[in-house]
């Protein structure tokens, strides 16, 4: 989830963290206390999106911050399909979460309405909870007398 790259006049450097890796793999050096070295090769099951959902929880809530600060609070990396939410990001690739993927039935999927995929309701979102939310919508009806209307 962290990789920095650093231009030192020609000398590249890479610092990263929170990576899992299986055994025998070779790891970004320096390596990071909050990697995670498998006990054995990562078993990935088939989902809704695609091949690749982890079936081992070794990673799971081992990231650096939660995936809701990452912009993934409707997404997961487990064959379970539950949103990733507010918990610890789970390390790896991401899909959108099945579960969940139109909660209020509107046919807008959560991720659509929540933009940011912050888990709240912000300026210029709609509810991923609230059928009947349209929005902030401001109409104008008429302009004041003598008033500039861009």
């Amino acid at each position: 989830q962290t990789l920095i790259y650093q231009d030192t006049g020609g000398t590249s450097n890479y610092f990263a963290g929170y990576n899992a890796y299986e055994p025998g793999m070779n790891r970004i050096s320096p390596t990071n206390a909050n990697d995670v070295v498998m006990p054995a090769a990562m078993t990935y099951s088939a989902g809704h999106f695609g091949a690749y959902y982890q079936a081992v929880t070794n990673v799971v809530d081992r990231g650096l911050s939660t995936a809701s600060s990452f912009g993934l609070y409707h997404f997961t990396a487990r064959s379970t399909d539950v949103k990733d939410g507010s918990t610890p990001t789970d390390i790896g690739f991401h899909y959108v979460a099945w579960t969940g993927y139109d909660t209020d039935g509107d046919g807008i999927p959560d991720y659509v309405e929540d933009a940011n995929g912050n888990g709240t309701l912000d300026s210029g979102e709609t509810s991923p909870s609230g059928f009947s939310d349209l929005g902030l919508k401001v109409l104008i009806t008429e302009p004041k007398a003598n008033s500039i209307v861009p």
